[in-house]
């Protein structure tokens, strides 16, 4: 035991209910569906089919097809987004991902969409893509 101490192994163990700031709440969680989950966040359902369309629709931007340009874009992109997508990727696959993981992962897909529509100048492609995303956009409150 005391050589236990010397190298700092020694530790009491006292219950969690004898000390008040740690004691767990007694309060029961009510009965019924879990509350709803307030602010942004990954949206709940996956409509597959608008992800597809959308992401078609993003793969035929200038900011995407250009590989440079979609390195610069990609830089100025949120660091945990950032990370998960492969931008060396070929368009359609780069496109997937961005907004499979804006809209799925972090629930930032408009926040994605407003950074592409800077880089695009309010062209044609991009029109596309807004119409494709306006029923994601409204199934997650991301307007």
């Amino acid at each position: 035991m005391r050589e236990a101490g010397a190298q700092g192994r020694l530790a009491w163990m006292v219950p969690l209910t004898a000390v008040p700031a740690l004691r767990p709440p007694r309060t029961p969680r009510p009965a019924g569906p879990a509350p709803a989950r307030l602010g942004p966040g990954p949206a709940p359902a996956l409509d597959h089919a608008s992800l597809h369309t959308l992401a078609e629709a993003v793969s035929d931007l200038e900011t995407v097809a250009s590989r440079d340009v979609r390195a610069l874009f990609v830089s100025a992109l949120d660091p945990r987004l950032r990370r998960r997508i492969d931008s060396g990727a070929v368009p359609v696959v780069f496109s997937h991902q961005l907004v499979l993981r804006a809209h799925r992962d972090y629930g930032i897909l408009g926040e994605v969409l407003d950074h592409l529509a800077a880089w695009e100048e309010a062209s044609a492609p991009m029109r596309r893509v807004r119409e494709a995303a306006a029923p994601l956009l409204r199934g997650c409150g991301d307007t």
